[in-house]
Formats: structure tokens, C-alpha cells, sequence
């Protein structure tokens, strides 16, 4: 199944649309697993963000995920939250091994070898602090019961039927979307950030 999504509104009340061509073939990628290790669990999910397109497009439950590996492989790079948890999994469904990580607080010009991961996770692994995104997220594992996670909801999806099934596929799309949507602006700010250091 393929779900074809815009980014939030709100999100584009914050992000001026030039500034997100800043991403231009940078495939955003979010993956969900039902385990930390490719060889003992299965994708649940991939999402591929496309700011410059105002689009996010969501693999689910595909079974043969040869589709969405294509899909990703077509950008020129691909950035990710944890490099490399996404890319060891996508390797594992046979995505080309790339050897080229690029953390994105190392960059400082706009040129970006092409064929390279973006890890997003700066200085250490410190969370994005200045960029904290001043948009509302609608995450829905973040309402629901705190000790759920994905895998669980996923556990529940595999059993349910009907209604039931259709409201736990929503919430494991939404979350994923959401995660896509966290790490596109964080990727944008970035770039705006090194932008207005080209400039000056």
C-alpha cells in the first residue's frame, strides 16, 4: 500500500517554499521496524519525505518492499534521524550498500557529494535544540497509551479485521508521517543555516 501525503499546513507557515528547494533530491527516510535487527524482525514501514515537492509518500505493510527501494534509490541522497539503523535495514532488503555518511553539523557549504546518507543527529548525537519546530505535531502514539509502541500496534494490525485494522494501520501512517515531517524541517533549517553563511 502507498500512501501520498503534503506536508502540514502549519509546517508551510514556517517554511518559506524557496528555502525547502534547498532539499532537492534528498529523499528524507524514516523506516519502522518490528525489531532493532534486520535478520530477527520485518519493515513495517518506510516514509520518504520530498519538502521541495510538498510531498510524503508511505510504504506499508508491502511484503516485497522492491518498490520503495527503487523509490528511494531514484534521489540523489538521503537523510535519515539514525543513518545507520535506516540503511542497514534498507541494505538488508537489498538497497545498494552506500559507504559515504555525512553527518550534517560537519557540513559547511551547500555542495553535498551526491550518493551519500545525511545523518541529522548532530554534536554527539544532541538533539536538534535550536531547530525545535514551532509547528503543532499531531503524532498519534504521543496522545495514545505511552507504553505502546509501533511494533505493538503493529502486533495488533496482523490480528485485527475491519474497522479495528484500519484505525491501528492510520495510527502507525500518522506516526510515521510525523517523524518524515520532524526530520524534513530539521534538514531545512540546517541548509537555511548554511545558506546564510555562504552569504555572508
Amino acid at each position: 500500500m502507498i500512501i501520498k501525503k503534503k506536508y502540514p499546513e502549519d509546517f508551510w507557515l514556517f517554511v518559506d517554499k524557496q528555502e525547502a528547494g534547498y532539499t532537492r533530491n534528498i529523499a528524507v527516510v524514516d523506516l519502522e521496524t518490528t525489531s532493532l535487527d534486520p535478520d530477527l524482525g520485518e519493515i513495517i514501514c518506510i516514509g520518504v519525505g520530498r519538502p521541495w515537492l510538498d510531498e510524503v509518500v508511505i510504504y506499508f505493510d508491502e511484503g516485497d518492499w522492491s518498490r520503495a527501494l527503487e523509490f528511494v534509490h531514484g534521489h540523489r541522497n538521503y537523510a535519515a534521524w539514525n543513518v545507520r539503523f535506516d540503511k542497514r535495514w534498507l541494505e538488508h532488503y537489498g538497497f545498494p550498500a552506500i559507504n559515504c555518511i555525512v553527518y550534517l553539523s560537519d557540513i559547511s557549504e551547500l555542495i553535498i557529494p551526491e550518493k551519500c546518507w545525511l545523518e541529522l543527529q548532530p554534536e554527539e548525537f544532541a538533539p536538534l535544540r535550536r531547530y525545535a519546530y514551532p509547528f503543532k505535531v499531531e503524532d498519534p502514539l504521543s496522545h495514545r497509551l505511552r507504553w505502546a509502541r509501533v511494533i505493538d500496534y503493529y502486533k495488533a494490525y496482523k490480528k485485527e479485521r475491519g474497522v479495528s485494522r484500519k484505525v491501528i494501520q492510520h495510527i502507525i501512517i500518522e506516526h510515521n508521517y510525523w517523524d518524515i515531517v520532524r526530520e524534513s524541517w530539521w534538514l531545512i533549517q540546517y541548509l537555511i543555516e548554511l545558506r546564510r553563511e555562504e552569504e555572508r
